[in-house]
């Protein structure tokens, strides 16, 4: 945000307006080029500049001030969007400049990867994201598609670093890309084989030295960082009711924000529990893939009350909530504290297992068994 405004109120009324600017002309004035914003009461002379004026009532006031945060916010993502575009496209020109990645075939191949998406907005999509790095890799490699299957150990040695599971993924679009390419070229191609044996463990140690030997797996939020959050000034109260819901409901990023439109097709919300629909339960068939939350506990029952309301939510960037609780924690670290509190609550694994969602509580195991010991009930 390039500027944020609050009130400070005085007697009779009265208020003070204070600036938070993270603008780089007004922290250099201040001399403060490092700090990441500068916080000053606004003059009364500068006022009219921002639509202030002395006559305001606090709450006149108040609702100006909100409609400010609002715009600032606005043009920011708007810039922040135009930014990106920006530095994306430059960097597809670069790598376009690969003799293997003709603009004219690319072009193609990303309409047809959008068109078998199943993502609402395929630009922001694991696959669009997982496809611009397949692009450096198959720039890095210098060589046709055709030579990819006999230089196997090449190619694998591209994608070194990456979690054995991205591993998979790019190589399954760079196969994609290949008999695409090859298609229109009019040459032979043979994809390349998936990675066995040595070839994976190969692949994990590689990953594990880059991360110290340890997962990139988020940190579950517990009461306490959650009432941070609550008290939190750099998010707002939509993105604080979206992580609220989240929590409560043991969601998923994708869910909460299905649940968040309160669409009757996906989301029945009765006197004392939440009936959510999974659309990542793929392997089950559509009547199974419901999970029902039972609000028992106060956190639940938040967010209940929030729901049943005409209160608004957005889901924060991962960058905002790193920035209030820390970098071990995600938009996923939501879900997984759930599991945790509910534990501290001597919930059993058979409820949180269906409070989850998950298919069995042999999942529910799987992913959490370095969290639940042997003594839960």
């Amino acid at each position: 945000m390039s500027f944020k405004f609050n009130l400070k109120k005085k007697t009779n009324d009265r208020f003070a307006v204070r600036m938070r600017s993270y603008a780089i002309e007004d922290r250099k004035a201040a001399g403060k080029e490092d700090v990441e914003y500068i916080e000053k009461t606004l003059p009364e002379k500068e006022w009219a500049r921002y639509g202030f004026h002395s006559e305001m009532t606090y709450e006149q006031a108040a609702t100006h001030l909100k409609i400010l945060n609002s715009r600032s916010k606005d043009r920011d993502i708007k810039e922040k969007k135009a930014r990106f575009k920006y530095v994306e496209s430059e960097q597809k020109k670069e790598l376009l400049k690969s003799a293997y990645l003709p603009e004219v075939i690319v072009d193609s191949f990303e309409k047809k990867l959008k068109n078998d998406s199943y993502s609402a907005n395929y630009e922001k999509s694991k696959t669009h994201f997982h496809w611009k790095t397949a692009m450096r890799v198959i720039a890095n490699l210098e060589m046709a598609p055709a030579e990819w299957s006999d230089n196997k150990r090449s190619v694998l040695k591209k994608l070194e670093g990456f979690a054995p599971s991205t591993v998979a993924k790019l190589l399954s679009l760079i196969n994609a890309y290949g008999v695409f390419y090859s298609k229109k070229m009019g040459t032979f191609f043979e994809k390349i084989e998936m990675p066995k044996g040595a070839e994976v463990g190969r692949i994990s140690d590689r990953y594990l030295d880059k991360t110290g030997g340890k997962t990139k797996e988020a940190k579950g939020v517990n009461l306490s960082s959650m009432n941070t959050i609550k008290l939190s000034e750099d998010l707002t109260k939509e993105e604080i009711n979206w992580c609220i819901l989240c929590l409560g409901l043991a969601l998923r990023p994708s869910e909460a924000d299905m649940v968040a439109k309160r669409d009757d097709k996906n989301v029945t919300i009765a006197k004392s529990s939440v009936k959510v629909y999974q659309s990542k339960l793929v392997s089950l068939p559509k009547k199974m893939r419901y999970k029902e939350v039972i609000i028992k506990h106060g956190f639940q029952k938040e967010a209940l009350e929030l729901l049943k309301s005409k209160k608004l939510f957005q889901k924060p960037s991962k960058n905002k909530i790193q920035k209030v609780l820390g970098e071990e924690y995600g938009l996923y670290s939501f879900r997984k504290g759930y599991q945790d509190i509910m534990l501290s609550f001597d919930e059993s694994i058979t409820r949180i297992s269906l409070d989850l969602g998950h298919s069995s509580i042999d999942r529910t195991w799987k992913s959490y068994r370095k969290r639940i010991t042997q003594d839960s009930p």
